[in-house]
């Protein structure tokens, strides 16, 4: 399956879902939505997003009695590994560095997490 960029919207629900690590319906993902952004999106919306994800080869779909079970066909892994890629074939290899930048000055990035990209970008040559 290709995998394809998605608009923040749809990615929101898949983020959801990954997060819920589990198999959901509809009406799990809504309540999650409404927790998350209060009332910005109508039942309708996610209900349109998911059969979207679906069409798109994100999402598996499974009849579970009257509703509709959901669990992922792309993982977030493979998700953030296709995103990484084409944002490093766009702006070139400055991107890790620029990445790495913007999350230190966050101040997100942990010793440890340092020494695992030194560990990554090192190779096994320690």
């Amino acid at each position: 399956m290709k995998i394809c960029e998605l608009p923040s919207s749809q990615l929101t629900v898949m983020k959801i879902i990954w997060d819920i690590g589990r198999p959901v319906q509809l009406s799990d993902v809504y309540a999650a939505v409404r927790e998350q952004y209060g009332d910005m999106w109508q039942y309708q919306t996610v209900s349109t997003y998911i059969r979207w994800l679906v069409k798109k080869g994100f999402l598996n779909i499974e009849q579970a009695g009257r509703v509709y079970d959901y669990t992922p066909a792309v993982s977030e892994q493979e998700y953030l590994e296709f995103v990484a890629k084409r944002m490093t074939r766009f702006w070139g290899k400055k991107t890790l560095k620029t990445v790495a930048c913007a999350l230190r000055d966050d101040e997100e990035l942990t010793d440890a997490d340092i020494h695992e990209l030194e560990e990554l970008l090192h190779g096994d040559d320690e």
